[in-house]
């Protein structure tokens, strides 16, 4: 009965220690990442006629990436990309 406490309360302080290292090294990833130039890259986003998929299109253009934006909203997708061309950047609607 003893041993079985014991060993329960090893398998759980191990448990524990693995969980607090995964987190740090997730923070350490997090707080040490470089951010990547896009400029030039083509960049596929969904549900761009509204939304988050607008908002990165926008801000991925912006970048100077080239945006190929997918919705099944024609009408909203084609505003999107008018949106961003009007900005001078390049950009392509499929549906």
């Amino acid at each position: 009965m003893v041993f079985n406490a014991l060993l329960f309360v090893i398998e759980f302080l191990i448990v524990i220690v693995k969980f607090l290292y995964s987190l740090v090294a997730e923070i350490y990833v997090m707080l040490t990442a470089v951010e990547r130039d896009v400029s030039g890259d083509i960049v596929l986003i969904t549900g761009t006629g509204h939304g988050i998929g607008k908002e990165l299109a926008l801000q991925y253009a912006a970048l100077g990436a080239t945006i190929v934006c997918w919705d099944i909203n024609e009408q909203l997708n084609t505003e999107t990309v008018n949106l961003i061309k009007s900005k001078g950047r390049k950009a392509f609607a499929y549906t």
